[in-house]
């Protein structure tokens, strides 16, 4: 449990972003698209991110595909922050971690209109994907997370 903890609070201090600001936050990104709905192994699916607010020109969306069976924060922590943190008898400690196939892809969607930004991506297997948008422009990565959307791919 103290792992977990450590690992939120690190996410959002790389956010450099308060608490308060997170349900603001999760009013501007709520909606993630797939299309189509229902994708399959291989086949190039396009995601979208949908703002219900105008962010500004300098605004980087990204996006995470988590694989199927794999833990988000571990997810999060690898390819958003390169590690992971762990509190242990002389306070926290650090651990870098290699982003892998195993454990999903990060997607950098380009921007459509003012309130959209697009990719394109292909899952390289089956199962239960969750699209995670893990921040609202910023570094790093918050909790709560702005949007997450489950995608089943056949």
């Amino acid at each position: 449990m103290h792992q977990r903890c450590a690992t939120a609070l690190m996410g959002l201090i790389a956010t450099g972003a308060a608490a308060s600001m997170a349900t603001a936050a999760a009013a501007k990104f709520g909606i993630v698209v797939v299309t189509p709905a229902a994708p399959h192994v291989a086949r190039p699916v396009v995601l979208q991110i949908r703002a219900t607010d105008v962010l500004p020109e300098s605004c980087r969306m990204r996006l995470l595909a988590v694989a199927p069976g794999v833990d988000m924060q571990q997810a999060l922590d690898t390819f958003i922050i390169g590690g992971t943190s762990t509190l242990g008898p002389n306070g926290p400690m650090s651990h870098r971690l290699r982003p892998s196939p195993r454990l999903g892809f990060l997607l950098h969607p380009r921007r459509a209109s003012a309130t959209t930004w697009r990719a394109v991506a292909t899952f390289p297997r089956r199962g239960r994907w969750r699209i995670v948008v893990p921040n609202w422009c910023a570094e790093g990565y918050a909790s709560p997370l702005p949007a997450m959307r489950v995608v089943m791919v056949r």
